[in-house]
């Protein structure tokens, strides 16, 4: 009774191809997992839609030295948002909002608009004197309702400061 060597190297030999295979295929599983995109992660839609309806700023230069925004805000997307953010910037030429000015925790409707006025002493919190570029991005609560999920999309305006 003799025993084929050759063959039983050849199987010994196609189990250590396969384990290879596996071992790589896993290593490669743990190492991508993190790149790929969770399917259940919560994200804002495309068809929210913030607009700055109406600006008004006034900076009267005289010795109280008063500034007014008033902001007129619609929602013109197709869902309602939960609430938004308010960013001003006070530098000539950078459009982007900088400073935090508010956070509204209030619903916006589809096609509701709503106004808010900021005076000086907004600004004075923000350590800024004028207000040179407005930035409105919307949010959305999370179904668990413990976050906020910020819109991609925001409204935006350049104002002659």
């Amino acid at each position: 009774m003799s025993i084929n060597k050759k063959a039983l190297s050849e199987i010994i030999s196609y189990v250590l191809l396969i384990s290879i295979g596996l071992a790589i295929s896993g290593m490669v599983f743990i190492w991508l997992k993190d790149y790929v995109k969770d399917s259940n992660v919560e994200s804002c839609p495309d068809e929210i839609s913030l607009m700055i309806e109406h600006l008004e700023y006034n900076k009267i230069e005289d010795s109280n030295n008063v500034s007014n925004l008033t902001l007129t805000i619609k929602n013109r997307g197709l869902f309602n948002i939960d609430g938004y953010l308010i960013r001003v910037n006070d530098k000539p030429g950078l459009n982007q909002g900088v400073w935090l000015l508010s956070t509204k925790n209030e619903p916006l409707n589809i096609s509701k608009s709503q106004t808010l006025t900021f005076n000086e002493t907004d600004f004075e919190s923000l350590n800024i004197s004028k207000v040179c570029y407005v930035d409105v991005q919307p949010f959305i609560i999370s179904k668990s309702g413990n976050k906020n999920i910020m819109c991609k999309n925001t409204a935006s305006r350049k104002v002659d400061c």
